[in-house]
């Protein structure tokens, strides 16, 4: 397998999920996003600190903003 073939397929992948294009960025938000706990993926990353996953791989993903929504809503109007 030439080494660009994943990378030719990953990216427009990953684009049409809406994810980040490195797979760097992909590994993390993905860990994130299934509640792998932020000091994991920071070690499985190889960073020192929490900061740095916090600082630059933590995204807002959608099915969280929906999910953020619904808490306020139940929050503000109670559950049905």
């Amino acid at each position: 397998m030439h080494l660009d073939t994943i990378g030719k397929w990953f990216k427009p992948y990953i684009k049409k999920l809406g994810l980040p294009i490195s797979i760097r960025h992909t590994n993390s938000t993905l860990m994130i996003a299934n509640n792998v706990d932020i000091a994991t993926v920071s070690a499985r990353l190889g960073h020192a600190s929490i900061n740095t996953i916090i600082k630059y791989y933590m995204h807002p993903l959608e099915k969280n903003m929906r999910k953020s929504a619904y808490v306020l809503q139940d929050l503000l109007v109670g559950k049905k």
